[in-house]
């Protein structure tokens, strides 16, 4: 890891903020605009991620963004611009379990919520969070 300064985009801030770095590179920004934050929903059936953004988009402020994903290079592809990836279910490629592994190794501090995982015999687990508390 590397020290090195950047500048926070907000405006407000206008001062130099210190961050940890891995391999010298920021990670991408989180936010989309100041003050508002991509939520990425994906899963390979459409209908559910409809649903789940219907459900979001009418419990969120008007201003919340929202991003698709129905494959797992996609939600790769898409995940570090996102203040947030919720896995509406199994991708064709992957699992959500597994995905959500993989989205916590790359980005640590990037919440991802896998809804409705199966329960696993040693308890039931309606819905995992990855990336929480790692900030």
């Amino acid at each position: 890891m590397s020290f090195q300064p950047t500048v926070d985009s907000r405006a407000d801030r206008g001062r130099p903020t210190l961050r940890l770095l891995r391999g010298g590179q920021p990670e991408p920004a989180r936010a989309t605009g100041e003050g508002t934050a991509r939520i990425l929903v994906a899963g390979a059936d459409a209908e559910r991620r409809a649903n789940v953004l219907r459900n979001l988009s009418e419990a969120l402020p008007d201003e919340t963004q929202f991003g698709e994903a129905g494959a797992a290079w996609e939600v790769l592809e898409q995940a570090p611009s996102s203040g947030v990836v919720m896995l509406a279910g199994d991708l064709d490629e992957a699992t959500a379990e597994s995905l959500m592994h993989v989205l916590g190794h790359r980005y640590p501090s990037l919440p991802v919520v896998a809804l409705g995982l199966a329960a696993d015999g040693g308890g039931a687990r309606q819905s995992a969070l990855a990336g929480a508390g790692r900030r």
